[in-house]
């Protein structure tokens, strides 16, 4: 191989590597192509929750489980697009949104106490 065609795959593999590096990174951009877009009708969600694109999915909402220890999970990168509980409601166990004071782990920790 010449010395040209040598450097040209040099550089070729070495910008391979960084477009594959920075994708990991940036996830959001690329899970939007196939999602919604401006011109998409607006998503409808149950009460207490509304429609997010790419958010975390251990940590893109509260859930009432995360009162029980250990607490909540660590969030991940991953990119989650759907109804998620608004801000200061809690997902039960049943899937609903609801305030923290009705999770159940709340409510019998207080009628334990009481």
């Amino acid at each position: 191989m010449s010395r040209n065609m040598t450097i040209v795959l040099l550089v070729l593999v070495v910008c391979a590597s960084l477009v594959h590096v920075n994708g990991q990174f940036y996830p959001a951009p690329y899970a939007l192509l196939n999602g919604p877009s401006d011109f998409s009708p607006p998503r409808r969600c149950p009460p207490g929750e509304v429609f997010k694109t790419c958010q975390s999915g251990t940590c893109g909402e509260n859930d009432c489980s995360h009162f029980i220890p250990p607490g909540p999970p660590p969030c991940t990168a991953d990119c989650v697009t759907g109804c998620f509980c608004k801000d200061h409601m809690y997902r039960n166990e049943r899937g609903r949104c609801v305030h923290w004071l009705r999770c159940p782990t709340i409510r019998d920790h207080w009628s334990l106490k009481a």
